[in-house]
């Protein structure tokens, strides 16, 4: 069952951080219907030990991936307080900003 609990909170975690890249983008201009978050793989699929990735594309202006460990995830399914997380969400919405890939 711990295992189930950890798969639902790191599902509940990308969310999270999806939610907070899309907010971030909207926030700076950009439309909603430009916007394309994607985990690879996906965090309800995979073993306890994978960190997926997530790709955040921006059309017409690019793509970025960046990796999230499980335990960033986990940590996130409750709030999105941690520094290295917070750091990321920040990369990711600048780059896409900026164009850079």
């Amino acid at each position: 069952m711990n295992a189930t609990i950890k798969q639902s909170e790191a599902t509940q975690g990308a969310g999270k951080i999806a939610d907070a890249i899309r907010e971030g983008l909207l926030q700076r201009g950009c439309r909603d219907e430009d916007i394309s978050l994607d985990w690879f793989p996906d965090p309800q699929l995979v073993s306890s030990v994978e960190a997926p990735e997530l790709r955040a594309a921006l059309a017409d202006w690019g793509d970025v991936r960046q990796m999230f460990s499980r335990e960033e995830l986990e940590v996130s399914c409750e709030q999105l307080g941690r520094e290295s997380v917070l750091a990321k969400i920040n990369l990711v919405v600048e780059s896409l900003q900026a164009g850079l890939p």
